[in-house]
């Protein structure tokens, strides 16, 4: 049986496929991206480190004498990776990405051909970046446990890139619509990059819960206000919140009196205060329990209570207390 690490590299060309298959089954395991790029060595990013690949080397270490990513054969990925159809595939080529059928998303880089000052598709693709979608059952348990308190509330999830983010919303939505908190709630998914849950043939390829809608490729403001008109949710999900327009649909769904989980990027508390999009959504007057996240994927590093004018910070021992209380920078 394939695992996510087979079905990541399956669109590739033979030769650069068969010089992955050879990565021992302890990287394969930790892997999160495969990096393939135009005269450079395969790169896999793991959560114990960085490995270069080439040939039947995997070094920590990055030579010359690894084998380097031709034209040829990066032209021959981009193709695959399409179905060797680009034009039908053109909707998400413009946001820089494909998704797999088995979920993974790849990142691509190259040159923008633009349009009216929109980019329109990528030519001359340089690199791919292959995000190995993970399905980590469980991985939310902490989080539901300290800052959700096993009853909804809105929370954010900040982190830096590769934080895992995205995974826990995901564990999230399967929890919660499956009668973690006594009740199937009905959860709504906006999935506007088709990261949370990828969808094929209308069926989502990750498991989301009983009770759960996603909403592929709606930009997020207009999948919540959808939501909201005709899905009934209890609990939205959004990932990387980041426009105006975006957190204005957001505090329009909590006057509503839906719950929200939201990520934000941020590498750091202080970061975090200063985004717009952050001022912005604690200008709702609605409260918010924070998770920062440290670099490693899905680790807690602080949890806080957050309103317009304070910030509680939750003791990482036990949620059910505060230690301490100051005046919010924001």
């Amino acid at each position: 049986m394939e695992n996510k690490f087979d079905t990541a590299i399956a669109f590739l060309p033979d030769k650069l496929k068969s010089i992955l298959v050879n990565v021992n089954d302890e990287i394969r395991a930790c892997a999160y991206e495969i990096r393939i790029r135009t005269g450079r060595c395969i790169v896999i990013e793991t959560s114990i480190g960085t490995y270069f690949v080439g040939g039947n080397r995997v070094s920590g270490v990055c030579s010359d004498d690894l084998y380097k990513v031709s034209r040829q054969e990066m032209r021959e990925s981009f193709n695959r990776l399409c179905g060797y159809s680009v034009y039908s595939h053109l909707d998400t080529i413009s946001q820089c990405f494909v998704t797999l059928p088995a979920g993974h998303r790849v990142g691509i880089c190259g040159t923008a051909v633009t349009e009216n000052g929109k980019v329109t598709t990528i030519r001359e693709v340089s690199s791919l970046n292959i995000r190995i979608a993970g399905e980590y059952k469980g991985c939310a348990d902490e989080v539901l446990a300290r800052a959700f308190e096993n009853r909804l509330t809105n929370v954010i999830i900040a982190g830096p890139p590769s934080s895992g983010k995205t995974t826990l919303l995901r564990d999230i939505a399967r929890q919660i619509s499956g009668g973690k908190f006594g009740e199937y709630y009905k959860v709504s998914v906006v999935d506007e990059r088709c990261e949370i849950s990828p969808v094929s043939d209308g069926m989502c390829l990750c498991d989301m819960g009983p009770n759960t809608d996603v909403l592929s490729l709606f930009r997020k403001a207009e999948g919540i206000m959808c939501a909201l008109r005709s899905l009934s949710p209890r609990f939205i999900i959004c990932d990387e919140i980041g426009t105006e327009d975006e957190c204005e649909a957001i505090k329009s769904a909590l006057n509503s009196g839906v719950a929200f989980a939201l990520s934000i990027h941020a590498s750091s508390k202080e970061e975090l205060f200063i985004k717009p999009q952050f001022k912005t959504l604690l200008s709702s007057g609605t409260e918010f329990r924070v998770v920062i996240l440290s670099s490693r994927p899905c680790e807690i590093k602080e949890i806080l209570q957050i309103g317009e004018n304070d910030v509680k910070i939750i003791d990482p021992v036990s949620a059910c207390r505060s230690a301490s209380s100051v005046r919010s920078a924001c």
